[in-house]
């Protein structure tokens, strides 16, 4: 069955994904974002560095359906003080502890699964990781199944975790990955190649491009797959809608 999919670009690994009901975002730091207040919104953070994660994300006020699925180091940050800071309000630590304590904030290692509710549906997450720290989150919303992986560190890759990855993108087959097409050297372009070829995806968004789309074109003329639709963004905010055929 063929599904309207629509992906925005939101800045370097940040994208904001509209399907059905639901409005994922992944890896959301900086840049507008057009939530639409409708859908079920769920945010997810694959790791706390500031290209991943931003405390802004909580400051959204109020929303139908609000839901924050976190790498678990994000609870380990620091902050100068114990203050951290939104919108000008301060929040101390504790009001911080609090916040991912409510019951919309998952906290996730890897090899960890999910299950969220939402009327009769369920959207499921799994969780993996090439080096032990950042995240990559495989999704099943509705007949979609979509892998982020765009904060992994190919030049960081611990073999054992990297086959036990490839095993599940050739059992799930995703219909969307996002993959790190930059800072690559022979090896880590050899583990993007081999996973953009076990995924076997219908559509691939590269990431960590900030204020460098244009190198997305380039491994798109580069790169040629067999059946991987590698989409090249050229500028923030850049709106693609897709037809997706979804296995029922």
């Amino acid at each position: 069955m063929s599904e309207k999919v629509l992906v925005n670009y939101i800045y370097d690994s940040c994208y904001s994904l509209a399907y059905g009901d639901y409005f994922l975002v992944f890896d959301y730091a900086e840049g507008l974002l057009d939530i639409p207040e409708s859908k079920h919104i769920i945010f997810f953070a694959t790791d706390k560095g500031e290209k991943s994660y931003t405390e802004d994300i909580f400051n959204l006020g109020k929303l139908r359906s609000l839901t924050y699925v976190l790498n678990k180091n994000i609870r380990d940050l620091k902050y100068q003080d114990n203050i951290i800071y939104l919108n000008k309000d301060e929040i101390g630590m504790k009001d911080l502890k609090k916040l991912y304590k409510r019951d919309n904030v998952y906290l996730l290692g890897e090899d960890d699964k999910l299950s969220l509710h939402y009327k009769g549906d369920e959207v499921f997450v799994r969780t993996f990781s090439l080096d032990g720290i950042r995240l990559g989150f495989l999704i099943e919303v509705e007949d979609l199944i979509i892998f982020y992986g765009g904060s992994m560190d190919l030049k960081k890759v611990d073999d054992d975790r990297y086959l036990d990855l490839l095993d599940e993108l050739r059992f799930e087959n995703p219909d969307i990955i996002f993959l790190p097409i930059t800072d690559l050297n022979k090896k880590s372009l050899a583990y993007l190649d081999k996973i953009i070829d076990d995924a076997d995806s219908q559509i691939l968004f590269p990431t960590k491009i900030g204020d460098m789309e244009e190198v997305s074109l380039e491994f798109k003329e580069f790169y040629r797959s067999n059946f991987t639709d590698i989409r090249a963004i050229t500028k923030a905010n850049e709106r693609v809608e897709i037809d997706i055929d979804c296995d029922l």
